[in-house]
């Protein structure tokens, strides 16, 4: 039997995840999942591999508005919906397309959050684009996203963290929480790296399908604490165990966790305790 057992969004691209009960499934990953960004002036992305201070600032989504928080500063809000505004220019990795600008208060905000030296920008995804998609070969011409990296959705298993830090502990080194990875959805019930397989996840009452197409590839970026925003630079733990392992036979590198779409049932919720098959 293979259960959800954890769910999380991440609404700004780079911050603080938000564990859920519960989601709704879109074709571009779950609602409000990376659907703001922090860019440079350039438009490039912010993200933790050059600020790991990101995952210090959380984000919130309640009443309407995104909500986010630092410590020593008030509150940020930004409307969830917003269809209006200056578009401008940015870029994911080699995905270039447009966005719009959330503003000078947030601007504001951030930069002063993140003790920049050069000004930052939020920027929100245009529902009325849609963003070039890189890997069709891998993901199907069809498959969109809106910050995210690679893919939809990226799932992630118990039992492969479970076996990660058994191996971090043999080597006398600090096991780790599976924030770590960033994951949307996390499952229970398939033996540990069995997800690195092109298999799909159904619903047990066909509410939905997904579909694990590739393995996530892993940085720097899982040497953060997801709590307080430091980094294992003596160690560059678990990355250096992790690519030791050899988890995905075939790619070189460190790989946890498998990119996903959703093959059916957008505008499904898919919650806690689900039971796939």
């Amino acid at each position: 039997m293979i259960e959800v057992t954890g769910l999380f969004l991440y609404p700004v691209k780079g911050l603080r995840g938000v564990a859920v009960n519960s989601a709704e499934l879109t074709g571009r990953g779950l609602r409000y999942d990376r659907n703001w960004m922090i860019v440079m002036p350039n438009g490039r992305m912010v993200t933790q591999r050059q600020k790991p201070q990101l995952a210090t600032l959380s984000a919130e989504l309640s009443d309407g508005y995104l909500r986010l928080a630092a410590v020593g500063q008030p509150e940020l809000k930004v409307p969830l919906l917003q269809d209006s505004g200056t578009l401008v220019d940015v870029s994911v990795w080699r995905d270039k397309f447009s966005a719009l600008d959330t503003g000078e208060e947030a601007s504001v905000w951030l930069t002063r959050a993140l003790s920049s030296d050069y000004p930052l920008r939020l920027v929100s995804i245009d529902d009325r684009q849609t963003r070039p998609q890189s890997k069709p070969d891998l993901l199907g011409e069809n498959t969109h996203t809106a910050f995210a990296d690679a893919a939809p959705f990226l799932i992630t298993s118990d039992a492969s963290l479970k076996v990660l830090n058994e191996e971090l502990a043999l080597r006398d080194i600090e096991q780790v929480p599976m924030n770590r990875f960033r994951p949307n959805i996390v499952i229970n019930g398939l033996p540990a790296f069995s997800e690195y397989s092109d298999r799909v996840l159904r619903h047990a009452d066909r509410k939905y399908r997904l579909a694990l197409k590739y393995p996530s590839e892993r940085c720097i970026v899982i040497t953060t604490d997801q709590k307080t925003g430091m980094v294992d630079k003596e160690l560059g733990e678990p990355l250096r165990t992790l690519k030791s392992m050899n988890t995905a036979p075939g790619y070189q590198g460190a790989y946890f966790g498998q990119n996903s779409i959703l093959e059916e049932g957008i505008g499904e919720m898919i919650k806690i305790g689900d039971i796939l098959n």
